[in-house]
């Protein structure tokens, strides 16, 4: 209560006891305070048992201990959106990849099976959202998972993640800026801003682009150097889009219904980012070119010609759906 200049003793034991031999347990792994009430406190240890306490640890209570053997609590998260709410991951240590993930809406009084889906890899870490109550992140030991109907299915995040253990993940609770612990790999960060947008009903769809849409800064110097020794600037514009599924997508680059560019994306399930470096097709120049009846495109000096300033339709398509979204160049 000061800083850590003093302290005191909350509680007794809160494990199932310790336990020797070549390998003792018996230790507390996690613990969460939830910030809606002071005092209300979540803990968990590595033989299987949770504990609560509503009063800052006058008094205690053992709210999970059903698995038949011991199970080390990996994580617990105390929900930033409802005082009830907590999730809890749990992973067998001696042996087996089986991910456990719980989650309850009554302080602990009944539980949720909510590993559903997931891969069979080890959860050794759990994130709450702070902004949507719907999304839930989870590590394991190959990678990042997000899902967003509280754990009733999950997805892949990103497959630029490497397939490593995630060990630790921070979300800044203003800018949306993730950042993920992967180990023996560093620290990787990302905007999760958009994803806090989404809604189980849009990731429900076959393919859907994130941004309704995207604007770019125009520029005289694409495709073209300042210097004979200097390489020529390419620009380049990327999509963020979610597909459920690995899939085909055929993206379109539309003026004036005329196809001005057209390429495949490869999406993978999960989030997808899309490339496209503003360029013009050989045959999306002449025929536009023929429907305005005049010559409006120059070629850059490294032979391509790029979008004008003006507004895009861009279409993406798959086997099963169509979405259109604006492409402005300013």
């Amino acid at each position: 209560m000061d800083a850590g200049k003093n302290w005191r003793t909350i509680s007794e034991d809160l494990t199932n006891g310790d336990k020797k031999g070549n390998k003792a347990y018996g230790t507390l792994t996690a613990i969460a305070e939830s910030p809606f009430l002071f005092g209300l406190i979540y803990t968990g240890s590595d033989d299987g048992m949770v504990r609560i306490s509503k009063n800052g640890g006058v008094s205690w209570q053992l709210i999970y201990n059903a698995f038949p053997k011991p199970l080390r609590v990996s994580s617990i998260v105390a929900s930033k959106h409802r005082r009830e709410k907590a999730i809890v991951a749990f992973y067998d240590e001696n042996n087996g990849n089986q991910p456990f993930l719980f989650l309850t809406h009554d302080y602990g009084k009944t539980w949720t099976d909510i590993r559903t889906d997931l891969p069979n890899e080890r959860v050794l870490v759990v994130k709450e959202d702070p902004k949507n109550e719907q999304i839930i992140y989870v590590g394991t030991e190959n990678g990042l998972y997000v899902s967003f109907n509280n754990g009733e299915n999950w997805h892949p995040f990103v497959k630029q993640l490497p397939n490593t253990a995630i060990k630790d993940i921070y979300i800044h609770p203003k800018d949306g800026t993730m950042y993920v612990v992967a180990s023996g790999s560093g620290v990787y960060r990302t905007n999760i801003s958009l994803i806090q947008s989404l809604r189980a009903a849009i990731v429900a769809q076959d393919f859907y682009p994130l941004e309704e849409k995207v604007t770019v800064q125009y520029t005289n110097s694409w495709g073209n150097t300042w210097s004979q020794w200097a390489e020529p600037v390419t620009p380049t514009v990327v999509f963020h889009a979610f597909a459920n599924g690995s899939k085909s997508v055929k993206v379109k680059i539309k003026k004036d219904d005329v196809v001005l560019q057209s390429f495949t994306h490869q999406a993978n399930e999960g989030f997808n980012y899309i490339t496209y470096d503003l360029t013009i097709s050989d045959v999306g120049k002449v025929m536009y070119e023929r429907k305005l009846q005049k010559l409006i495109f120059t070629t850059a000096v490294n032979g391509k010609v790029y979008l004008p300033k003006g507004k895009y339709t861009i279409v993406f398509s798959t086997e099963n759906t169509e979405e259109e979204r604006t492409l402005e160049i300013l």
